[in-house]
């Protein structure tokens, strides 16, 4: 026995020894990815096109936090995606400040695992094979699209350049970058790792919020439902249309219940029932059916769980009672929606208000069951006002699905038949290419136009064969000083031909202009670029508003093609703009479309990955969606502490998924990134301890 024991103690530093030397070993591609993310991190600020040192600096101290806390950023993260971009004034469409961040926390989090490894099971087996089938594929297909694209990318390509293959292919690559990092604070504490991205979300839920209601107070009014004004928030991947809030809403309401559900003392459940309200708001606001039934749909998942939860603990009567109520407010809210518009709903709501108190205060019914119902109450009031109201824009919405269907079963059909068989089905188009060869095949709907940055200025291009309408609009806009008017732009530019130009100066939050002081140009042609000055005609815009309204100039060709060398904007002997010589490139000026977005997307996110990542692009997203399911559903049968988030989760995963039957989601990549962090989440979480 002691000679045992004796070897066991000289054996005990050799161990001690060989644990040291692998943690040194892994640490060294810890320390190679921290160096390269750093490294990108610092070369993507220095090239920011308005503050490259303060760009700079906020990547140095991102670091610096993910260094300190490397857990931090589960709810960092989440917490400024709806508000981490500023596209409409960098003039970047294929990059946003989202991506500085996320380089900087993977520099940060990688150098903490390099200079003080944390000891974490490895990566299961399974996780590691389809990581590496999905990065793989991916770099495949990105690929594939920079060589379709021909050419080295630009900083300020768009829809049609090579970086856009980049810009659709970086959400994936992103989540990979991230997965060491997440195992590991998974592995550590799975329920402080889910407290935080919960806490994430409903920070950045609330910013969402916050800036849905400033855009509709601001525009059209918080009580306009007859208008055909559709939000977008700070989702400014919009700019040509897209389903980026929509994905966005579907994923964060189920964290909204899940704080509903979590919390019990009054005042953070009513901050909480104030979130999931405005949620609400901003989902019905965005007009899009689908994201109606992809919102409404998952929720029936923590439903069904709340009450097999409360059938165990024999608590079922209160929670009927309480959907009975509910049921009951139906009818007299709809007279009200349809009689009295918002002001009788807000009636109704009122009496219900205080009849909840008075239950409250003068009878045995807890707080949570009074404010539940009453919540749910005003939610269906939310619902009602919005479908019910005179004149709905919702309501002629419903009424053309059937015709809106056929078109788009038509607009998929087409997307189809850019696959060459069997090499097209197989490959793909490659990221980011769908757009170009859409516009491009004949027969297409075509772009409303084109905006190109090339030496000597910038390239705008008038309607394109086959574009519906004449407000198919695609031009440059640049955010400028709100000043009431009038205006006078100088334009220094050449044609090949005659062409005709719309410049105008608008009050617009995105896609939509709310006043204008415009004027329509003809451009004559020449051979030599010649000023043209052009006065703008319309009502004083409003310059001194409660809430501000951004004033956004736009230059488009309507007709031919134009070669813009140089723009000059005057209000009362101000001039207006920034780069107005595109000596900077494209900083300060950002392309937009209005009225025609058919070639940008095609509306469908399987059909999507299909044809630009081909099948196996789409066979793998759809195995680690089925597989985060199928482990979520595993834990809630386990019953144990991650039951209650896996419920919530799923029917977050669920939401995403169900918008994607009718919309895009990869070409919007900061919601793209969250949709891919999340089936790592479940398919990471420690396995439970029982059955």
């Amino acid at each position: 026995m002691e000679v045992r024991g004796a070897a066991a103690v000289k054996a005990a530093p050799a161990l001690a020894v060989a644990s040291a030397g692998q943690r040194r070993r892994a640490a060294v591609p810890a320390a190679a990815v921290a160096l390269g993310c750093a490294a990108a991190a610092a070369w993507l600020a220095l090239h920011h096109p308005l503050l490259p040192g303060t760009a700079l600096a906020l990547a140095l101290a991102w670091g610096a936090l993910s260094f300190a806390f490397p857990t931090a950023w589960l709810a960092l993260l989440p917490a400024l995606l709806p508000a981490a971009s500023l596209a409409p004034w960098t003039g970047w469409v294929g990059l946003d400040e989202f991506d500085l961040l996320l380089l900087a926390t993977v520099a940060g989090v990688q150098a903490r695992q390099a200079a003080r490894p944390q000891q974490a099971p490895p990566l299961p087996a399974g996780v590691r094979l389809l990581a590496a089938a999905l990065g793989g594929w991916t770099l495949l297909a990105l690929s594939r699209g920079l060589l379709d694209a021909g050419g080295l990318p630009g900083w300020f390509d768009a829809y049609l350049e090579p970086l856009n293959a980049w810009r659709v292919a970086k959400p994936a690559l992103w989540a990979l970058l991230l997965l060491p990092a997440l195992h590991r604070v998974l592995q550590a504490d799975a329920t402080g790792a889910l407290w935080r991205l919960r806490s994430g979300m409903l920070a950045g839920t609330a910013l969402f919020v916050a800036a849905v209601l400033w855009e509709r107070a601001a525009h059209v009014g918080l009580l306009n439902f007859t208008g055909s004004y559709r939000t977008t928030a700070l989702f400014w991947d919009m700019h040509v249309g897209g389903a980026a809030i929509d994905a966005y809403v579907a994923l964060a309401l189920p964290f909204c219940v899940w704080a509903l559900w979590r919390l019990r003392r009054p005042l953070p459940w009513c901050v909480a029932a104030l979130l999931a309200t405005g949620t609400l708001y901003a989902a019905l606001t965005t007009y899009s059916r689908g994201v109606y039934g992809a919102v409404g749909l998952p929720l029936l998942l923590p439903l069904a769980w709340l009450m097999a939860w409360r059938v165990r603990h024999g608590t079922l009567r209160g929670m009927l009672l309480a959907g009975g109520l509910t049921l009951a407010a139906a009818l007299p809210l709809t007279w009200a929606a349809r009689t009295l518009d918002a002001l009788g709903v807000g009636l109704l709501l009122g009496l219900w208000l205080l009849a909840a108190l008075a239950a409250w205060r003068f009878t045995r019914i807890g707080w949570r069951a009074a404010a539940g119902v009453t919540l749910a109450v005003a939610l269906l009031a939310e619902v009602v006002t919005v479908f019910g109201s005179g004149g709905s824009f919702m309501r002629e919405r419903v009424e053309a699905s059937g015709m809106d269907l056929r078109a788009r079963i038509e607009h998929w059909q087409r997307g189809l038949a850019l696959l060459d068989a069997p090499a097209g089905l197989l490959l793909g188009l490659g990221t980011g290419r769908l757009p170009a060869h859409y516009g491009a095949a004949p027969g297409y709907p075509g772009f409303s136009g084109q905006v190109r940055l090339q030496p000597g200025g910038v390239r705008l291009d008038g309607h394109a064969l086959g574009v519906p309408g004449p407000s198919a609009l695609y031009g440059l806009t640049q955010r400028v000083a709100p000043h009431p008017g009038p205006h006078r732009l100088d334009l220094r530019l050449s044609a090949q031909a005659p062409a005709w130009l719309l410049v105008k100066v608008c009050q617009a939050w995105l896609l939509y202009d709310d006043r204008c002081q415009q004027s329509f140009v003809r451009v004559p042609a020449g051979p030599r670029p010649a000023w043209l000055t052009v006065t703008l005609k319309g009502k004083p815009l409003d310059a001194a508003a409660v809430l501000p309204r951004p004033h956004v100039l736009t230059v488009a060709a309507l007709d031919g093609t134009v070669l813009l060398e140089q723009a000059q904007l005057h209000a009362s002997g101000e001039q207006l703009l920034a780069n107005g010589g595109f000596d900077a490139g494209l900083a300060h000026w950002w392309p937009r479309a209005q009225g025609h977005f058919v070639p940008w997307h095609i509306d469908n996110l399987y059909l999507e990955l299909l044809i630009e990542r081909g099948l196996p692009g789409l066979a793998l997203f759809l195995a680690l969606a089925a597989g985060a399911l199928w482990r979520l559903a595993c834990r809630v049968r386990a019953r144990d502490e991650v039951a209650e988030a896996a419920v919530f989760l799923a029917s977050a995963l669920c939401g995403a998924l169900l918008v994607g039957l009718i919309s895009s989601v990869m070409d919007m990549p900061r919601v793209a990134w969250l949709l891919w962090l999340l089936p790592w989440v479940a398919w990471l979480l420690p396995r439970p301890a029982r059955a």
